[in-house]
């Protein structure tokens, strides 16, 4: 997510800030609302349904709706990896709430750094501030799991390091593209091979795992776009349906 988004505004240019954060926001609502809206209303139809006590699952549903469903788990403590989490139909709303908060911040510094605007280009300063407060979220993300893993696992700022790093991979193939050459040397079936593996990693390894699952698709996502990357093989239109 945080390298397409940056990469769909790295070719966009705006008046000012406003323009700039209007133009982001009303396209994020275009693609997140309208699928959202009816998976919720009729899921939460179906769930009251068939689930005697659904309140927990409606409240969730309500709160994905407001971006909010990671802070509405992590106020209930929520453990991800328990039954409980899995009977909630709508648990795996706690990303969306994470990239929606993310999106209030980087927007921002995307500005900042010339992003938007005609013939002001900052991309340096921009890997530099994004690069440290990834260092932090990453840092924060270690620590807390083990102290409190729903704080780890559902609040955006433990998170962002994740988001940040499509958008310091865009910058770097862009600013840096032939210094990443050594990936070329890495066959792409090789590494979506690893990124599968690293799915089935037991969940006691799960920031070791989370860590690998990131690098492995920042590494595939570069790969791709170089020679013999089987960029064609992943857009192949049976492949995408």
């Amino acid at each position: 997510s945080g390298f397409v988004i940056t990469s769909s505004l790295a070719g966009r240019s705006s008046q000012n800030l406003g323009d700039f954060l209007a133009g982001f926001y009303v396209r994020r609502i275009k693609r997140i609302i309208p699928p959202l809206v009816p998976f919720v209303v009729l899921t939460g139809a179906l769930i009251c349904l068939f689930n005697p006590g659904p309140g927990v699952s409606m409240l969730t549903g309500v709160s994905a709706l407001f971006g909010v469903s990671n802070l509405y788990l992590l106020r209930q403590s929520t453990d991800y990896f328990t039954v409980a989490a899995e009977i909630n139909v709508f648990t795996h709303t706690w990303s969306l709430g994470v990239e929606e908060q993310f999106y209030l911040l980087f927007p921002l510094l995307l500005w900042w750094a010339g992003f938007g605007r005609v013939n002001v280009r900052r991309p340096t300063k921009l890997m530099w501030i994004t690069g440290a407060l990834s260092i932090a979220s990453l840092a924060s993300f270690v620590l807390l799991y083990q102290a409190s893993q729903p704080i780890a696992y559902f609040s955006m700022p433990t998170r962002f390091w994740e988001l940040a790093a499509g958008c310091l991979l865009f910058v770097g193939l862009r600013e840096f593209g032939p210094r990443f050459c050594l990936l070329e040397t890495i066959p792409t079936s090789l590494i979506a091979v690893a990124l599968l593996g690293a799915l089935f990693i037991p969940v006691q390894l799960a920031v070791p795992a989370t860590v690998a699952v990131v690098v492995l698709t920042a590494m595939l996502i570069a790969r791709l776009g170089m020679p013999n990357g089987a960029l064609g093989v992943f857009t192949h239109k049976w492949v995408v349906y």
